[in-house]
C-alpha cells in the first residue's frame, strides 16, 4: 500500500477553540492522555508544535491545531480561558515550565496538569504552582515492577502493601525536596549498597 502523504497547507493555528480541556502536545504522551478524556465524552482542543504530527495523526481522525503553548496569544486562541484544564503534554521541559507559569499566571483558577520529564523538572513544576504533575516514566515503571512482584510474590496482599509504600515514600521525597532540594531525604530511597556488619 502507498503510504499516506499529507497535502499541504493543511496545518491551521487555533482560532476561537472551545473545548473542556485544552491539551498541548500530542505526541506518544498526549494520546495516551486524550483517551479517557475523549472515552468519558469530554471536548478537546489540541495544539501542537510538529506539523509531521499533526499529518500522522490526521487519519485516525484527530484534529490538531499548529500552536506553541509558551505563547499566550495561542493560548487564547486555543480556548485557555474558558477551558475547564489545562494538560501541558510536551516533552520540552523548558517549555512545559514556561507554559505552566505563563497559565498559572495568566489563568490562576483553571487546574494545570504537567508530564515532567524527571524528579528535578517535576520539583521546578511544583515550585511554579502547577496542579499536578506526574513524571513521565513513573507508572509505567511502577506497573512494570508491580507486575515483576506479582511473578515474584505469591501474596497479593504483600505486594500491595510494597507497592503502597514505595508511592508514600517517594511522594514524602519529593515533597522534602522541593523546600530542600533534589538531594534531600536520601534515606527515603532504598538501594543495592551492601549491608555492612556491626
Amino acid at each position: 500500500m502507498p503510504k499516506w502523504a499529507p497535502s499541504p497547507g493543511r496545518t491551521a493555528a487555533p482560532a476561537d477553540l472551545r473545548a473542556n480541556v485544552l491539551l498541548i502536545g500530542f505526541g506518544r504522551f498526549g494520546q495516551i492522555v486524550s483517551q479517557p478524556l475523549l472515552e468519558n465524552g469530554y471536548s478537546l482542543s489540541i495544539i501542537e508544535t510538529s506539523t509531521q504530527a499533526i499529518f500522522d495523526l490526521e487519519p485516525l481522525g484527530f484534529k490538531v491545531h499548529y500552536g506553541d503553548g509558551a505563547r499566550l496569544d495561542i493560548l487564547h486562541a486555543a480556548g485557555a480561558p474558558e477551558a475547564r484544564m489545562i494538560v501541558v503534554a510536551i516533552d520540552d521541559r523548558q517549555a512545559c515550565l514556561t507554559i505552566v507559569e505563563i497559565a498559572k499566571a495568566e489563568f490562576p483558577h483553571i487546574p494545570v496538569l504537567a508530564r515532567a520529564f524527571d524528579r528535578e523538572h517535576a520539583i521546578e513544576l511544583i515550585r511554579a504552582d502547577v496542579d499536578w504533575q506526574v513524571r513521565e516514566t513513573v507508572e509505567s515503571a511502577l506497573s512494570l515492577a508491580s507486575k515483576a512482584l506479582e511473578l515474584l510474590e505469591p501474596d497479593a496482599l504483600v505486594r500491595a502493601q510494597v507497592m503502597d509504600t514505595v508511592r508514600r515514600r517517594d511522594a514524602e521525597r519529593l515533597a522534602i525536596q522541593v523546600t530542600e532540594g533534589l538531594y534531600a531525604a536520601p534515606g527515603l530511597v532504598r538501594n543495592n549498597a551492601p549491608v555492612r556488619p556491626d
